[in-house]
């Protein structure tokens, strides 16, 4: 079940399609709920205030009892111990090397039988509390140092992560995790590389052999060990330090199992591959490294419907989207585009945009009656002037910009693809079932790919899609081909295609 509560006490609790169970108004008076957790059986609910009180309710609403842990001590976060998840892998091995040594016992890694959760409380004094039910009259109080944190259980229940910043004597503030185990024993602390931001957010993965942490617009991931590492995990670790490089490696005399193991120690976790502003060409014609798989997605983008349109690939990345290649509609009869060439330059990210008519104040009202007595088309493209003069005043007063694809919050801006050369062409026949991608530049070949459709007229089969795509390989250079045919297609073609299809149609009759 889902868990809505509010700072005004409204508490709504229903399932994750939406339905709605029931609803209550806490009577908190002077104070706001601050956070809310489930009970690991999911038969009770407690809610946190700023008032340091612990409000507990039954799955059907009704209320249980109200506790007060710290008088007048906001409750920051609540979290119990309990399985999240079951998972099938089992913790054995060296987590980062899988060179299937085990850490532990075999009697250590038996599991136990039922395990009995803790509930964790944190408050805003920095005091966190160790309690097994909210009427623990003994709980365990731990200190940890550290101000606005975020925890979390790792999935088997055992280590609590406690992230904040931490606040050592008069130097600033900086970034650190503490680990914590079910009685409240620091097991381990560390703290984040050159970081004095506050953490956002944390969670664990990976089976508890991951942890991820944000502070700010960035995401630090650390590899978590729970058992005594071995000998051979620990050589490994002062190896990779020495060599630094994983480019190094190959001259270590080593075994090359040794060799692969100390290599698994620059993998990354989380992979990714932003391209440089400057190669967007060279990122979009090759293959990408390793041959990983990216994902994209295509936006139509501007808002003016009196011209073509125009339509944006961007690369998927850690929720954001990074413009790749930008195209636009050449035909009103026929779906043809053309491709841009996405190659940035100093010149081309410094020119400033100006209008058609070379005036400011062309197509803009000069007052509001004028805008009211415009059509609507009309009204809505000025609007949409007016809305891009806003947010790039520079269009206006002729400054341009700073030569960059990334503006002063981190974000991709699509305007910095270039729409000056053509890179590429799509045509299509006049029934739209047949395309063409042809290369127009001089570093691509001539027949890129083609796409091609079967459909039945009277829908009676199942559409069928045939796609050819050529292979740019870098050691391979692009040879024009003499023979290929236009790029436009034939009447006679379409109609070849149209007969073909009336007698598959024919046929299923």
């Amino acid at each position: 079940m889902a868990l809505i509560c509010y700072k005004d006490g409204f508490v709504l609790v229903g399932s994750v399609a939406g339905q709605r169970f029931w609803s209550y108004m806490l009577n908190i008076e002077g104070s706001t709920v601050t956070c809310g957790v489930w009970t690991p059986d999911d038969q009770q609910v407690y809610f946190g205030t700023s008032s340091g009180q612990i409000v507990v309710m039954d799955i059907n609403g009704a209320m249980v009892t109200t506790v007060t842990l710290q008088d007048s001590v906001e409750i920051v976060a609540m979290a119990w111990s309990c399985e999240k998840f079951k998972m099938d892998e089992n913790d054995t091995g060296d987590e980062i090397g899988d060179d299937l040594l085990l850490t532990r016992p075999p009697a250590a890694r038996e599991t136990p039988g039922e395990k009995t959760s803790v509930l964790a409380v944190y408050f805003q004094s920095g005091e966190m509390h160790f309690m097994q039910t909210y009427y623990d009259l003994s709980p365990t109080i731990v200190t940890t140092g550290m101000t606005a944190c975020k925890m979390e259980w790792s999935n088997s229940g055992d280590i609590l992560c406690v992230g904040g910043l931490a606040h050592s004597g008069t130097t600033c503030a900086c970034s650190a995790l503490c680990f914590y185990t079910e009685t409240g024993t620091l097991r381990y602390s560390a703290t984040i590389p050159n970081c004095h931001r506050q953490v956002s957010a944390l969670t664990w993965g990976h089976n508890d052999k991951r942890l991820f942490v944000a502070t700010g617009s960035a995401v630090h991931v650390a590899w978590v060990s729970k058992s005594i590492s071995t000998l051979q995990f620990l050589s490994k670790i002062n190896i990779s330090a020495a060599v630094r490089h994983e480019s190094n490696l190959q001259q270590l005399p080593l075994p090359p199992r040794l060799r692969h193991l100390v290599g698994n120690l620059f993998s990354t976790t989380i992979k990714g591959y932003i391209p440089d502003p400057y190669k967007l060409r060279d990122f979009a014609v090759q293959h990408p490294p390793l041959l990983e798989r990216l994902y994209c997605t295509m936006i139509r983008t501007g808002d003016d419907f009196s011209t073509s349109a125009t339509y944006t690939l961007f690369l998927e990345y850690l929720g954001g989207l990074v413009p790749l290649l930008k195209g636009k509609r050449t035909s009103k009869i026929k779906p043809e585009f053309v491709i841009y060439d996405p190659k940035i330059t100093n010149d081309t990210a410094a020119q400033p945009a100006s209008n058609s008519s070379g005036s400011p104040s062309d197509t803009e009202p000069s007052s509001p009656d004028e805008d009211l007595c415009a059509s609507p088309r009309m009204q809505h493209k000025r609007r949409n002037l007016r809305r891009r003069r806003r947010l790039r005043p520079w269009a206006v007063q002729g400054s341009p910009p700073k030569p960059a694809a990334i503006s002063d919050s981190g974000m991709w801006d699509s305007d910095v693809l270039p729409q000056e050369l053509h890179m590429a062409e799509v045509t299509s026949n006049i029934w739209g079932t047949r395309f063409k991608v042809v290369g127009v530049a001089a570093y691509l070949p001539n027949n890129l790919g083609q796409v091609n459709y079967k459909t039945s007229l009277l829908h009676l089969q199942p559409r069928q899609m045939a796609i050819v795509i050529s292979e740019l390989r870098d050691d391979l250079q692009p040879e024009k081909d003499t023979a290929f045919i236009s790029r436009n297609f034939s009447d006679d073609d379409d109609k070849e295609e149209e007969t073909e299809t009336m007698m598959t149609t024919t046929k299923k009759r």
